[in-house]
């Protein structure tokens, strides 16, 4: 919890998440250039890099299909309209998760989905190739302004890489509320008096 002081009153606020500067508050300014007095540093005190050895290998994969880009789907409002939002679930049961927004004339909808399987089969496949090339995998994900996605995302990967971990201690990590989406760091904190 974070407290702020306003005059008299003490004003408490929750743990944030996402992007603490909001584009649409900002009217889009998401200017990142560095300040001068950085430039400047950089540029009296350069870091030499290392000798590049052509002995060194990467391997850069993006997935094809099933990800946030390709299905990205978009539409501009044509008049001002309300719209809500839906859940549907596999078993065809529709939750609204919110309704009556209000849009104006071209406002932009936009949705795009991750689907969970494409991603495992992704993360598998990659695991593999960077043993088979003998290269360090490494995770970066492009999900600006998806705060709430990435522990989600990154916990895939955690609970791929580890898989016969979770496969073997699941009853005792379903007791003990471990959850990949959670981080290795959470599984570590959760399994310490196991340990000791």
């Amino acid at each position: 919890m974070t407290s702020v002081t306003k005059g008299d009153e003490n004003i408490l606020y929750d743990h944030v998440l996402g992007s603490a500067v909001n584009p649409v508050l900002s009217e889009g300014n998401s200017d990142r250039r560095l300040p001068a007095s950085v430039k400047n540093f950089g540029k009296s005190h350069p870091q030499r890099l290392g000798v590049w050895s052509r002995d060194s290998r990467t391997h850069v994969a993006t997935m094809s299909e099933g990800d946030f880009y390709g299905s990205e789907r978009a539409i501009t409002v044509a008049a001002p309209t309300r719209v809500r939002y839906e859940f549907l679930a596999a078993d065809g049961t529709v939750t609204a998760l919110k309704q009556g927004m209000a849009l104006q004339e071209g406002d932009i909808l936009d949705a795009a989905v991750m689907k969970a399987a494409a991603l495992r089969a992704f993360y598998r496949e990659q695991m593999e190739e960077a043993r088979r090339q003998n290269v360090l995998f490494s995770l970066h994900i492009k999900a600006t302004m998806m705060k709430v996605s990435d522990p989600v995302i990154f916990g895939h990967a955690v609970s791929i890489y580890f898989e016969p971990v979770f496969q073997k201690h699941a009853d005792l990590f379903r007791k003990l509320g471990i959850q990949a989406d959670h981080g290795l760091a959470d599984l570590y904190v959760k399994i310490q008096d196991l340990i000791l």
